[in-house]
């Protein structure tokens, strides 16, 4: 407990209690040292009760730190008479009410925590004219209304996990980034949402200015986002993840001769308004999807030098305003759209992805391993079933697994037709008579012709 006599420490400057298990409350008679205490610290402790309205009298007071504590009640609303305090920390208590709008009065203040209690009511926008202030956190309380705009001055803003409404201006994004999340009624602006799909991809590094402003990014006049421009700036990532739906604006998008991976994802439809579309000489694969026909405002088209596999999609068709189509370099075939059957087939068979066989099955037969070092089929199969005895499943597993390795070839040009496929399924012709599940390996399957 702290003793009433300390308010007789009349030269007292500086008091640091914090870190230990004092309980009880705070003594009015810190109001005596008005003339002298600049540092009060009292985290961390069990101090109750509310905070006594002498406290507000300490006006040399810089320093205030009260967290972590067990106090109850409301802020003073003369707290505002402390006008030369700069920190003040009240986070993890109990304490309720509203956020005193005389808080503004604290004109050096630059430090506002107050986050993790059960404090109501609205933010008052009076805390974004407060010269001095750039640090607030209202995290984990009871707060509602909207997120005022005059809080976009601080270098950190955190408001989450309350109940605020409304729409998140895109100042307040350059700002708070994500320390907005947990307020179901909250919703970013389309803007926000731009920004935040940037920042996503890893590929700028620019948290708190004006995401128009970054390198390879042009905004129009309303502020959405119209052109991505990175051409050869050695952006990596698989693209697949891009969250092409946040730009509904985008007219062009050039990422070309970078390290891009992964495949072209059909969400790259939602960019209705594209016109331009370059994502030459990167490291795409799979087949282009036929979704891309829907960029019926799409004039260029590149995806040359990239590792595109399947048909071309009939899709293309639609594209009546295109002007240039580059397909160059990659290995479209007919016989690509099989692959992903192989994937999938395997997938069951097996019990799990099949990621880490790919390298094995890429290998052409005259790399394959030597009989001491090959993979048996047996133990590729899934272990939480047991092994067949019946020969109908046994003949039906080697016939799956053969198809599948055949879909999977590296080169697309030696994998088989979807009509091949059907035709050995239909014709289920009869593979290692003479030999037992346990006795047939990986490599012969392989060398099956189909």
């Amino acid at each position: 407990m702290l003793p009433q006599e300390l308010g007789n420490l009349r030269n007292l400057n500086t008091f640091y209690a914090n870190d230990n298990s004092l309980n009880g409350h705070i003594p009015s008679s810190f109001g005596h040292l008005s003339n002298c205490l600049t540092r009060l610290d009292l985290s961390n402790n069990n101090i109750n009760g509310t905070i006594p309205q002498e406290l507000t009298q300490l006006t040399q007071l810089l320093y205030l730190n009260l967290s972590s504590n067990l106090l109850s009640g409301k802020i003073p609303f003369t707290i505002g008479g402390l006008f030369n305090l700069e920190t003040l920390d009240l986070s993890n208590n109990n304490i309720g009410g509203l956020i005193p709008t005389e808080l503004r009065n604290c004109s050096n203040l630059n430090t506002l925590a107050l986050n993790n209690n059960i404090i109501n009511g609205t933010i008052p926008s009076q805390l974004g004219d407060m010269p001095s202030l750039y640090y607030l956190n209202l995290s984990h309380n009871n707060l509602s209304g909207i997120l005022p705009k005059s809080l976009n001055v601080f270098t950190h803003l955190d408001v989450s996990y309350n109940n605020l409404s409304g729409e998140i201006s895109t100042t307040i994004c350059q700002v708070a980034n994500k320390f907005v999340t947990g307020n179901r009624d909250l919703h970013s602006s389309s803007s926000c949402r731009e920004r935040e799909a940037l920042l996503n991809t890893g590929w700028w590094n620019n948290n708190t200015s004006d995401h128009c402003k970054w390198d390879g990014i042009s905004c129009n006049s309303a502020g959405f986002i119209s052109e991505i421009n990175l051409i050869d700036q050695g952006i990596e990532g698989d693209l697949s993840k891009f969250n092409f739906s946040s730009f509904a604006k985008l007219e062009t998008l050039d990422l070309a001769s970078n390290h891009l991976s992964g495949t072209i994802p059909p969400h790259i439809a939602a960019l209705s308004t594209l016109t331009v579309l370059n994502l030459s000489t990167n490291n795409l694969r799979c087949a282009i999807p036929p979704e891309i026909g829907n960029l019926r405002n799409l004039g260029w088209l590149f995806l040359d030098r990239n590792n595109l596999t399947g048909p071309i999609p009939s899709t293309l068709g639609q594209l009546t305003n295109l002007e240039e189509l580059s397909l160059y370099t990659n290995q479209l075939t007919e016989k690509c759209d099989v692959y992903s059957f192989g994937m999938v087939a395997l997938e069951i068979l097996i019990g799990r992805h099949p990621s880490k066989l790919l390298p094995f099955l890429s290998s052409p037969p005259s790399k394959l391993p030597s009989s001491d070092q090959e993979i048996m089929l047996i133990d590729l199969l899934d272990q939480r079933l047991s092994s067949p005895n019946d020969q109908t499943v046994v003949q039906d597993i080697l016939l799956i697994s053969t198809v599948a390795f055949a879909c999977l070839r590296s080169n697309p040009k030696s994998r088989p037709t979807m009509q091949h496929v059907c035709q050995e399924f239909l014709a289920r012709r009869m593979l290692f008579k003479s030999k037992s599940l346990q006795e047939i390996s990986v490599s012969q399957l392989q060398n099956q012709e189909i």
